[in-house]
């Protein structure tokens, strides 16, 4: 810090001990040199939600020597009507709580505090919702996908099949992003719109480090991609997969296509899910078909297994009813009663893989018919 012309250089014994000025730093100076420090992690809205977070304490604090701050001081606004709402003052306490936590040891300097005076609990509001949702069903992505303008229809298979992606992130990718003949997506980038969020769109960094990943694309989604690319794409490396409208060639806005998804998803029976809820259906259902969280972390960009787990993973009633009847067979006496449940359980999973099968067959014969066409109407086409 000191060669970088941030602090001047001190002994340790003047680094780690109180110093006499100390007293002196005022709460909003030294939330000014934290918040120095924590711009260099952050972007776009997340920055500014920090800055919400902070709108939301500093008030009560300005002026006050940050030395002097006393657990009496933090439970007077601790305990005081917060109109903001729960999850903001959840938010705010959160953040106030990691202030002073860093007063309180010399990470920036000299520590200013002697401890944290925020011993109070941090408690979580009700749980969101979102968490209580369902992972979209095959016949609803269906739905989805038929609702959403042709020219964006891709990107509900891109959120739901190929590493969970954000909606910035879909709106970020290049041409140059799609490896179709190794059959993984590149994640570079993500839209934002500047360091604090306004201005016009255009790509950025993604949200952490982490998110940026290779990530493999299945082969029932190659033929539709390359069909996208040949309809709506300039044929150029740095050319947007999603180009927007407006702008012929120009970044797609996220809020566009938040736009656009929120009217097809009234049309697919799910008004209650957004874009994101495709991540964590990815998250889930991979998990479901046999992928390991380490696998679905690397998917998702995440380098913490309990923000994995706590706010991507979804229960599938059925899933789990399935699993405690095949813990149940693996314990119980076997019975008249049990082996005829067992038996109806694998005979219903027999039929369902029958019926998958044949999907695919008929599928497949559609598909041979159709190529059988296009030969018998190919030298019409050349003489034409």
């Amino acid at each position: 810090m000191h060669k970088k012309g941030i602090r001047a250089w001190q002994h340790p014994s003047e680094r780690n001990s109180r110093p006499k000025e100390g007293g002196q730093v005022l709460f909003e100076d030294y939330l000014q040199e934290w918040l120095r420090h924590r711009k260099r992690d952050l972007r776009g809205s997340t920055k500014r939600n920090l800055k919400a977070d902070i709108s939301h304490f500093l008030p009560y604090f300005k002026g006050k020597a940050i030395a002097g701050i006393t657990t009496a001081d933090v439970r007077a606004w601790y305990e005081a009507d917060h109109p903001e709402g729960p999850w903001a003052f959840y938010g705010a306490c959160q953040v106030l709580h990691s202030v002073l936590e860093e007063a309180s040891n010399s990470t920036y300097g000299p520590a200013l505090l002697d401890s944290n005076p925020f011993v109070l609990p941090i408690r979580e509001p009700a749980p969101s919702k979102r968490r209580e949702q369902e992972p979209v069903t095959r016949e609803q992505a269906g739905s989805l996908a038929r609702a959403m303008p042709a020219r964006t229809r891709l990107s509900i298979w891109l959120g739901l099949l190929v590493g969970g992606l954000r909606i910035g992130e879909v709106c970020a990718l290049q041409i140059r992003d799609i490896d179709l003949d190794h059959r993984l997506l590149h994640v570079r980038h993500s839209v934002c719109r500047g360091p604090d969020d306004v201005g016009p769109c255009r790509l950025g960094p993604t949200k952490t480090l982490s998110s940026m990943r290779i990530v493999p694309i299945p082969a029932g989604l190659i033929q539709a991609i390359r069909d996208h690319i040949d309809r709506y794409c300039v044929d150029e490396p740095e050319a947007m997969l999603f180009p927007a409208v407006k702008s012929p060639g120009g970044i797609m806005s996220p809020t566009t296509l938040s736009q656009q998804f929120r009217k097809a998803r009234v049309k697919a029976g799910r008004p209650d899910i957004t874009f994101h809820s495709l991540r964590a259906t990815h998250a889930t259902m991979l998990m479901i078909e046999g992928g390991t969280l380490r696998e679905a972390m690397d998917e998702l960009g995440h380098m913490s297994e309990k923000i994995a787990v706590r706010h991507y993973q979804r229960i599938v009633p059925k899933h789990r009813i399935q699993v405690v009847e095949n813990l149940s067979y693996a314990y119980l006496p076997v019975s008249a009663t049990s082996l005829t449940s067992q038996i109806k359980q694998l005979k219903e999973q027999r039929d369902r893989l029958n019926s998958k099968i044949l999907e695919l067959e008929q599928i497949q014969i559609r598909q041979r018919e159709e190529a059988i066409e296009t030969r018998g109407r190919l030298p019409h086409i050349l003489a034409t």
